[in-house]
């Protein structure tokens, strides 16, 4: 595992404490360096979000990934 998918992994299941969730670097797919860590998929299923409307979710999933989305992953 790569160190920014690690902190991604630690920051969500700290926070989120995911029922289930998926993460997945689909850097390989883009025209980026091979080993690159600048696009990701998150499929995240928790709890916390069942009152919240979909734009809400997003943004505190934004909210806590804020220095990785700012250091260098494009898109999440």
């Amino acid at each position: 595992m790569m160190k920014i998918e690690k902190q991604i992994r630690e920051k969500v299941e700290g926070r989120f404490q995911p029922e289930y969730y998926e993460l997945e670097n689909e850097s390989a797919k883009h025209s980026v360096p091979e080993g690159s860590e600048t696009h990701f998929r998150l499929l995240l299923v928790s709890d916390g979000f069942a009152s919240l409307t979909r734009l809400e979710r997003q943004r505190q999933v934004h909210e806590l990934l804020k220095d990785e989305l700012k250091g260098g992953v494009h898109a999440l």
